[in-house]
């Protein structure tokens, strides 16, 4: 039983590596990160160290708030989303900074697809974190009402099996329609 609990902390701890990696990935791609470097190079501040920093402190923020505290992780997937979000909206059609008044374009070195595998593992990473939140608060509720441990086991096992299964149909069905869209395009545009 102490193995999967550990089991589960470091498969916990990997996810918030991961994510806090995929929001620092789509942040130094971005146009808004050549910008920030371009001016401190300009003023002579070395910026080389950013991105690590930038993963430092989410990982931190993720692992404090989430398993050190035991809040949910909507905060810590609020800050990768923010990250995530100029490379995301510079594969948007609508120009929002312009809209808002401001004269920056966002671009990203990072095509479409990436941007999406990026997207889809920052959706699953803040379905599974809260599922794994809610799943430790029902282990706590058992275990507080006297459960048998047996049946705290089983209840706990099964719950991770089918998040598990979830999250593999719902990956297997993003990949589908990744391709799909893919071809799709490519169909209507004759190539």
């Amino acid at each position: 039983m102490r193995a999967r609990i550990t089991m589960v902390s470091i498969a916990e701890l990997t996810l918030i590596a991961a994510l806090s990696g995929s929001g620092t990935y789509a942040f130094i791609n971005s146009s808004i990160y050549s910008w920030v470097k371009n001016f401190g190079e300009a003023i002579n501040l070395p910026l080389s160290y950013i991105p690590i920093v930038l993963w430092g402190l989410l990982s931190l923020y993720g692992v404090f708030n989430i398993t050190l505290r035991g809040q949910g992780s909507g905060g810590f997937v609020f800050l990768v989303t923010l990250l995530s979000l100029p490379s995301i909206l510079s594969h948007n059609i609508l120009n929002w900074l312009g809209i808002s008044g401001l004269e920056f374009t966002l671009s990203t070195s990072l095509g479409f697809y990436e941007v999406l595998v990026l997207g889809v593992l920052i959706i699953t990473g803040y379905v599974v974190l809260n599922r794994m939140h809610l799943f430790k608060q029902a282990r706590r509720n058992l275990t507080a009402r006297g459960a048998n441990p047996v049946d705290i086991e089983s209840v706990t096992f099964n719950s991770y099996l089918v998040l598990i299964l979830t999250i593999a149909v719902a990956l297997v069905a993003t990949t589908a329609i990744a391709f799909l869209s893919r071809n799709l395009e490519l169909l209507v545009l004759d190539y």
